[in-house]
């Protein structure tokens, strides 16, 4: 990804802490913070995303009746504030999350998110590339993750399939939260998520 276009990605994702879309994909053209995002995918439409995350094999972490999923990138600061702040829902059971894994913030983002998805334990290496993060800067740090050397057919094929789902609904970057409320109804959320809304998200978790 073009450096420009990712720090206007990171820039975009702080600014717009609910959703944010694209009339195309975010890798297509630069986003322009001046000029209002489109509306919001339809019902239907977050419909098919909260069915393509079931069908994704997400990385399971904790165990509820309450579920949650959320698109992650490995080097994604917001997706690892998230994270930690999921913690004490996840220990105490309120929520089961399932982290989708993508990767194409950052040159090392691919690999990253390989070394995760190839790893015997997934959600260990998911745990230890969020333990270990360092805040992006000078062209380091991020997740904490060693890169995998090799990134097989297979692994590959599943990142293009995850992130396929976010341009599917023209969604600008991760994180990207998608549930079922217990009215029935699915829905999402994009960006970063202040701890009182998502205290909120988890208490209408279906």
């Amino acid at each position: 990804m073009n450096p420009i276009l990712r720090r206007r990605l990171l820039r975009a994702c702080a600014a717009l802490p609910l959703a944010a879309w694209l009339p195309q994909p975010a890798s297509a053209q630069p986003y322009d913070l001046d000029v209002p995002p489109p509306a919001p995918p339809q019902a239907a439409a977050i419909e098919t995303l909260l069915a393509g995350a079931q069908a994704a094999g997400g990385i399971q972490d904790g165990h509820s009746a309450h579920r949650l999923y959320v698109f992650y990138d490995p080097n994604c600061p917001y997706c690892h504030r998230l994270y930690d702040d999921l913690r004490p829902y996840v220990a105490r059971g309120a929520v089961q999350v399932e982290w989708i894994t993508v990767g194409y913030l950052a040159p090392s983002s691919l690999t990253k998110a390989a070394a995760i998805l190839q790893a015997r334990d997934p959600l260990a290496a998911l745990r230890r590339n969020e333990r270990d993060y360092a805040a992006p800067g000078a062209g380091h740090g991020g997740g904490g993750i060693g890169p995998a050397t090799t990134v097989t057919p297979a692994t590959r094929a599943r990142l293009q399939r995850n992130q396929q789902m976010l341009r599917a609904i023209h969604a600008l970057g991760v994180p990207l939260a998608v549930w079922r409320g217990r009215d029935g109804e699915a829905r999402m959320m994009f960006g970063e998520i202040p701890r009182k809304q998502l205290r909120e998200l988890v208490a209408l978790l279906a």
